[in-house]
């Protein structure tokens, strides 16, 4: 009976996962898409300039958003990888 629910348990869990996955996903591809298209690289290699007073102020707020939120699972497993580390 207990394996049946820490199977069930597990099976939920992974669920909630694959679903916070796909959700930040989709948060940080559409917040990607302006950083791209602020880029003087990218606008230099596709040859066109898009540019607005304040663009760099843009970019420099939405960078940090895509990456601390979008690689928040992988900084916390770093996070936590770094604790058992210390306590051995």
């Amino acid at each position: 009976m207990s394996t049946e629910n820490t199977e069930h348990s597990n099976a939920e869990h992974h669920k909630m996962m694959m679903e916070d996955f796909k959700k930040r996903f989709i948060v940080y591809t559409t917040l990607t898409i302006p950083i791209l298209l602020l880029s003087p690289l990218i606008q230099k290699f596709l040859g066109f300039t898009f540019t607005f007073t304040g663009d760099r102020y843009v970019l420099f707020a939405l960078s940090p958003v895509v990456y601390f939120y979008g690689g928040k699972p992988f900084l916390t497993g770093m996070r936590d990888e770094f604790k058992k580390k210390t306590q051995e």
